[in-house]
């Protein structure tokens, strides 16, 4: 067996097991929005799976405002539309930025109490 099928037989293998959950950071900005609408933004990202805080260096951070992270096995197309979903129940337009992610460092979040 050469080298390459041997490297893409692994890889399938890989995927097929280990791929499992992704993990996620969602920015979201509602346009002419007050402070208001974002407290009802969070209720309905919370709704749909999403969380203000993230796991980091053994400690619970709170992330920045209108910025989610989330675990899932669902595709990053699929944790979109959720946002959307979450935006569209604010009753405001805004926009939506997923990004999925294998490394997440931060600095200055705060520890969530």
């Amino acid at each position: 067996m050469e080298r390459e099928d041997y490297f893409n037989i692994k890889l399938k293998e890989f995927t097929n097991i280990a791929i499992a959950m992704a993990y996620y950071i969602t920015r979201i900005e509602l346009h002419y929005a007050v402070s208001t609408d974002y407290a009802r933004l969070h209720d309905e990202m919370e709704k749909e799976g999403f969380l203000t805080t993230i796991p980091m260096a053994g400690t619970i951070r709170k992330l920045p405002e209108a910025e989610y992270y989330r675990e899932s096995s669902l595709d990053c197309e699929s944790i979109l539309n959720s946002a959307k979903r979450a935006i569209a129940g604010t009753g405001k337009v805004g926009c939506a930025l997923v990004s999925e992610t294998i490394n997440i460092m931060g600095s200055g979040l705060f520890i969530n109490n």
